[in-house]
C-alpha cells in the first residue's frame, strides 16, 4: 500500500527541511550565551548543504507522487437483480461485513466521518464506497451499475489499479446488501481509487432504503433525494418520489362506513343519556 522507500526519502526530506533551521536558532542562542562572535563558516557550510539536500528530497519525492496523479482511467461492471416487478426491493448495509472485520480495524469509528477509509492491522486499506444515483430503467430488467476508477502515471497503470479494486454486493430474495467498504488491490497504493454504484430500476418499482446507508450516498450527485435513506420510495418517469400507499375504492368504502357506524354509535349513547 505505502512504498517504504519512498516515505523513508520523504521523512528525511522533511526532518532535514524543519530540522536544519530549528538547529540553527539553537546554534544562535548557545553562540550568544557563550559569547562567540560568529558561527564557524565550515558548520554554516554543512548546515546549509544539509537543508539544500531536503529540500531536493521533498521535491522530488512531491514530484514522483505527483507523475503518479496524472492519467485517471475508469471501467464499470453492470450486475443484473432479479427482482418480480410487484415486490418491494429493499436496499441496506451489509453489517455481517462489519461484524466479521471489526475485530482487524485500528479505527473503530465505523459508522462516523472517519469511517470513510479504514486501514487495518495488516496494512489493508479500505474506502467508502458512494451511491451516486437511482434512476429509471429503459426496460423491466432492474441493474447495478459499478463504476472503478483510479489515477497512474499512465492510463494503463490507472486502469490496472482501477480493475485490482475489490468491492462486492449481494442479493438475497428481494433484498440488496451493500459493503460498507471498498478494498485497495494487493501491493497498491492509494492512488484516488473510487467506487459509485448506480442503481438502474424500472419505473413503478418500489424502493426501501435503510436508515444505515445514510453513510454511503452520495448528495452531491444531484440524482438523489437528501432524505432517501430510511424512507419508502417509488419510481417514476422522472425519477424517485415519496411512495405513498394508494387506497382502493373498497377501502375507502370500508372507511367511510366505519366513520359513519362510529357517529351512529356515539349519537345513540348520546341519546340515550338524555
Amino acid at each position: 500500500m505505502v512504498n517504504p522507500h519512498q516515505t523513508s526519502l520523504g521523512v528525511t526530506g522533511i526532518v532535514l527541511l524543519l530540522g536544519i533551521p530549528l538547529a540553527a536558532i539553537v546554534l544562535s542562542g548557545v553562540r550568544w550565551i557563550i559569547g562567540l562572535n560568529r558561527v564557524p563558516r565550515l558548520l554554516s557550510a554543512i548546515l546549509l548543504i544539509l537543508w539544500l539536500a531536503g529540500l531536493i528530497i521533498c521535491s522530488s519525492v512531491a514530484l514522483n507522487v505527483l507523475r503518479d496523479f496524472d492519467a485517471k482511467s475508469t471501467y464499470y461492471t453492470e450486475n443484473e437483480i432479479r427482482i418480480d416487478p410487484d415486490e418491494i426491493l429493499y436496499l441496506t448495509m451489509d453489517e455481517e461485513f462489519i461484524s466479521n472485520n471489526y475485530d482487524y480495524y485500528e479505527n473503530e469509528a465505523l459508522y462516523g466521518d472517519l469511517s470513510k477509509i479504514i486501514v487495518t492491522k495488516n496494512n489493508e486499506l479500505y474506502l467508502s464506497p458512494a451511491i451516486v444515483d437511482i434512476t429509471v430503467s429503459d426496460s423491466k430488467q432492474s441493474t447495478i451499475e459499478i463504476h472503478y476508477s483510479s489515477r497512474g502515471e499512465t492510463r494503463s497503470q490507472a486502469l490496472r489499479r482501477a480493475e485490482n479494486t475489490e468491492y462486492t454486493w449481494i442479493q438475497s430474495g428481494n433484498t440488496i446488501y451493500f459493503q460498507p467498504f471498498f478494498k485497495i488491490g494487493e501491493g497498491e497504493k492509494w492512488r484516488s481509487q473510487k467506487v459509485e454504484l448506480s442503481l438502474i430500476v424500472p419505473e413503478g418499482q418500489i424502493i426501501e432504503v435503510d436508515d444505515n446507508l445514510n453513510n454511503i450516498m452520495d448528495y452531491d450527485s444531484h440524482w438523489i433525494p437528501y432524505n432517501v435513506a430510511g424512507n419508502k420510495w417509488i419510481m417514476t418517469s422522472n425519477g424517485l418520489k415519496k411512495y405513498r400507499k394508494e387506497v382502493s375504492k373498497n377501502e375507502s368504502n370500508n372507511s367511510m362506513h366505519s366513520l359513519f357506524s362510529v357517529f351512529v354509535k356515539s349519537f345513540q349513547i348520546s341519546y340515550h343519556q338524555i
